[in-house]
């Protein structure tokens, strides 16, 4: 017995990656095909799809012509509104499944190809509802993984008597399986780690982390294939002596084909000038030095909010800022994210905690310079997030202890004060609390409607020069 899988994930709608994935998987025909949830969004292509409701989402189409088998939901998917989430799964010829997220989808698939019985079960990560911005989950209930895993699993080697039995699973590992690393997050988020100790299953696929894992662990194989189209899994599974062997690699892939020519033409469309050089490279030059950029995107919260204070991140980005032109695609790239823009009321103490969880995101190296806390203490357990504030000023002091090394915080001037309420403008997905926890439960005084990228070409047509 033999079985060939082709596993993608977490390829949020990067197009020009996918098509080169394509080619393989036509090429190599495999027995499965499974995509492990979060398929379409965060990518120019899916702000243009967004955009243009009537425009069929080449992501699907070209999913649907490959004849996937399934689709696992992610954390993605359900932060849709429900119409909209409805409408892809219609337009998908291939079944999105999910065992823990009750009656909303199949929980697995069973497929019997050259002699072989296979069966997918499908798994969404738990904190799913953590990332509830805008209420589109309220009327869903997400069961711990590992928990419907046991179930689903007996159940299915019960009924369905397959021959080899899948795990895909949107979500990771809470800690490398090889000990080098800690991988913090909500309550729920990775349960891979328990999914290892469940009897009957021959394979796991994990995602969700963006991470390369490959590698076996409790005589169970498991792979998580990368993010963004830039990796995939491709593996072999073979019976021989009573037993399944499973092999597999991590496939990279580099070549990117065009979008297509109408999402082209609507990402170069010219948005507006702006009259300074707002370039940057490098975030940890911006962290020690400033720069104008941040000045800028600060005003245009500030602004757009009516706040005292403003709070930004820099999304993971090496480089980013306007210069000159800006057209749609510009924006897209600074900002990826579909967010809005709040206000929240925080007291003094709040910001400092804040300001403090943010320099614990950072150490200093062996030749004292400035550098990421992971890059320093690999093993360690830090926050990997770093927030950029407007409207105040503040002293960091990295020789100190984490917890210990924000002194001199002024608001205009005056001393931060830690009883006072203060109104932070900020993205609503900082908003949840989930990375900065003193964020949790604070009041909302503003809510846009529009969101934050619309608000940016706004702004910058406003403001052209």
């Amino acid at each position: 017995m033999r079985l060939t899988i082709i596993a993608t994930s977490d390829l949020h709608g990067e197009y020009g990656r996918f098509q080169t994935i394509a080619k393989h998987i036509r090429q190599r025909k495999p027995d499965l095909l499974i995509d492990n949830g979060d398929m379409l969004q965060g990518s120019l292509l899916d702000a243009f799809c967004r955009k243009h409701p009537g425009f069929p989402h080449p992501m699907v189409e070209l999913a649907n012509d490959l004849g996937y088998d399934c689709a696992v939901f992610g954390n993605h998917e359900f932060q849709e509104p429900p119409g909209e989430a409805r409408l892809l799964r219609e337009a998908c010829r291939f079944p999105w499944i999910s065992g823990n997220i009750g009656d909303v989808a199949k929980p697995y698939v069973v497929k019997t190809v050259r002699g072989v019985k296979a069966a997918v079960l499908g798994l969404t990560t738990a904190a799913t509802p953590c990332w509830d911005e805008f209420g589109t989950m309220a009327h869903l209930r997400f069961e711990s993984a590992a928990a419907a895993a046991r179930r689903w699993v007996k159940r299915i080697r019960e009924t369905e008597n397959p021959d080899f039995l899948v795990v895909s699973y949107h979500g990771g590992f809470a800690a490398d399986p090889d000990g080098r690393w800690r991988f913090g997050g909500c309550a729920g988020e990775n349960e891979a780690e328990a999914l290892l100790g469940i009897p009957g299953i021959d394979l796991i696929i994990t995602g969700h982390q963006h991470l390369c894992l490959l590698g076996e662990k409790n005589g169970i194989p498991y792979v998580q294939p990368g993010s963004h189209g830039r990796w995939f899994a491709e593996l072999e599974a073979v019976r021989e002596n009573g037993g399944w062997t499973v092999h597999g690699r991590l496939v990279p892939v580099a070549a990117e084909e065009p979008l297509p020519a109408e999402a082209e033409a609507w990402l170069s469309e010219p948005v507006g000038h702006v009259g300074e050089d707002l370039r940057w490279r490098d975030p940890l030059k911006l962290i020690t030095r400033g720069h104008p950029y941040l000045d800028w995107f600060h005003r245009f919260q500030l602004g757009a909010a009516g706040a005292e204070l403003s709070v930004t991140e820099l999304f993971f980005r090496e480089s980013g800022g306007f210069h000159g032109l800006v057209t749609r695609r510009d924006i897209l790239a600074n900002y990826p994210r579909d967010h809005r823009l709040v206000v929240l009321e925080l007291a003094g103490r709040a910001i400092l905690a804040a300001l403090e969880q943010s320099a614990a995101a950072l150490a200093l190296n062996g030749r004292g310079a400035v550098d990421y806390a992971l890059n320093v203490d690999p093993g360690g357990d830090h926050p990997f997030l770093y927030d950029h504030w407007g409207g105040l000023t503040f002293r960091m002091d990295l020789a100190r202890p984490v917890g210990a090394r924000i002194s001199d915080v002024r608001v205009k001037g005056e001393p931060l004060d830690p009883d006072r309420t203060y109104a932070v403008a900020m993205n609503s997905f900082r908003a949840l609390g989930n990375e900065f926890p003193m964020y949790r439960g604070a009041a909302r005084r503003f809510e846009t409607d529009a969101r934050i990228p619309d608000l940016l070409e706004a702004h910058i047509r406003r403001t052209s020069r």
